[in-house]
């Protein structure tokens, strides 16, 4: 990968059309969700004391958009941030999944760590509220994996 992991997880966040920092509610497409709307200020607010609290700046809320949010977006969305995370496993780097709370990725000073909330319920119809979150399955994947455990490395 030519761009480093916060660009790319920057890039993530605005290549569908907002700001990672973005605090609007978003609507969502024509799809599984249709007709349905969700605002991320309960997410930015959790992030506000994630961030007060860790004391780090997060490098992108990959699910607050000022764009129509479709399934397969979101879907896409969550697929990239695991791959980047699996890069940095390979590289060595750690990764620490919390068992509760919003899909949050961030990037911690110069030991590039990454940190991820992970919750239940990814997509499920009806239930986003301005987060994506990470399957059950998928954390407890990713949960304790090392670099020497990912495939290809």
């Amino acid at each position: 990968m030519s761009q480093t992991a916060p660009s790319l997880l920057r890039s993530l966040a605005t290549s569908f059309g907002g700001s990672p920092w973005a605090r609007q509610g978003a609507r969502l497409a024509p799809g599984p969700l249709a007709g349905r709307s969700y605002s991320s200020d309960e997410a930015s607010e959790t992030g506000s004391r994630q961030i007060a609290y860790t004391n780090r700046k997060l490098a992108a809320e990959l699910a607050q958009t000022n764009e129509y949010l479709t399934h397969a977006k979101a879907t896409a969305l969550v697929n990239q941030t695991i791959e980047l995370l699996i890069a940095a496993l390979k590289r060595g780097e750690a990764v620490s999944l919390k068992p509760l709370g919003t899909l949050k990725v961030a990037y911690v000073g110069p030991r590039r760590r990454f940190d991820i909330s992970a919750r239940q319920h990814m997509l499920t119809p009806g239930y986003m509220k301005g987060n994506l979150t990470l399957g059950k399955d998928m954390k407890e994947h990713l949960k304790g994996l090392e670099p020497s455990q990912v495939p290809g490395s």
